[in-house]
């Protein structure tokens, strides 16, 4: 098995979490009812989870390095790399993300992004259609990517009654924190090794908590949430493969 993960990642085996993520372990949550991925996505899925341990890693010795104030360096990485399941949390297979809301721990920053604000934005696709305003249609055609603006206007012609207004005033961030605190909140992702790469991919200050960091951003898109349906996050991942086609590796 080594061996092989050697082949797939290029370079010495690893250790601790990369060592065993091609384990398809029992007692993984299955709310969702998920099925393993195949043999090839499992791949996909072993390399995305080995750059996003590998990238946390990074940001915790550069921040880490910058509290010293000593330049960056090398050995402080490897460092936070071999000290992973303290920060990280215990070993845990790959096969432990199919859990839908867990597998967007292994979405960098940039995927990330617009499938949170693509959950903020799910309650009110039913409205989509009704948008006049052409700086609020560019805010969230920016936020979610233009293909998926319009690919989830589409939907809400079938959704009618997902109605929730659309904020005026929403913004990138604020709509990704929204996203965030609507899976948070319908309990989609309990792995916490899920959320502490979610945060890390966020930018959340390390080592503090799993859960968003309180400030304005967080405050304007909490105002928002009871104004959605509650456990709405199923509906959503199930749609997440249409509204995001180039992540059919990950949603199938």
């Amino acid at each position: 098995m080594s061996g092989h993960i050697e082949t797939i990642m290029g370079g010495e085996p690893h250790n601790g979490h990369a060592s065993v993520a091609l384990t398809h372990g029992a007692g993984h949550d299955r709310r969702w009812d998920d099925r393993p991925p195949d043999p090839q996505r499992t791949l996909q899925w072993l390399r995305a989870y080995e750059s996003r341990i590998t990238s946390g890693a990074a940001r915790l010795a550069a921040g880490q390095c910058r509290r010293l104030g000593v330049p960056f360096n090398p050995r402080a990485n490897r460092m936070w790399y071999a000290a992973r399941d303290v920060w990280l949390g215990a070993s845990a297979p790959v096969s432990a993300y199919v859990h839908r809301a867990s597998r967007l721990a292994l979405l960098d920053a940039a995927s990330l992004r617009p499938v949170l604000a693509a959950r903020a934005i799910y309650p009110s696709r039913g409205a989509l259609r009704r948008i006049v305003s052409g700086k609020q249609r560019h805010v969230l055609a920016n936020a979610l990517g233009e293909p998926t603006f319009v690919a989830l206007t589409e939907m809400g012609l079938n959704a009618l009654s997902a109605n929730v207004p659309v904020p005026e005033d929403a913004t990138a961030d604020t709509l990704v924190a929204a996203g965030r605190l609507l899976f948070e909140r319908d309990e989609a992702w309990p792995l916490a090794p899920a959320r502490r790469l979610i945060g890390l991919a966020l930018d959340d200050n390390p080592g503090e908590s799993d859960t968003p960091a309180q400030g304005p951003v967080l405050e304007a898109a909490s105002n928002r949430l009871e104004r959605g349906p509650t456990d709405d996050s199923e509906a959503f991942l199930s749609d997440a493969g249409k509204l995001f086609p180039e992540l059919t590796w990950l949603f199938g």
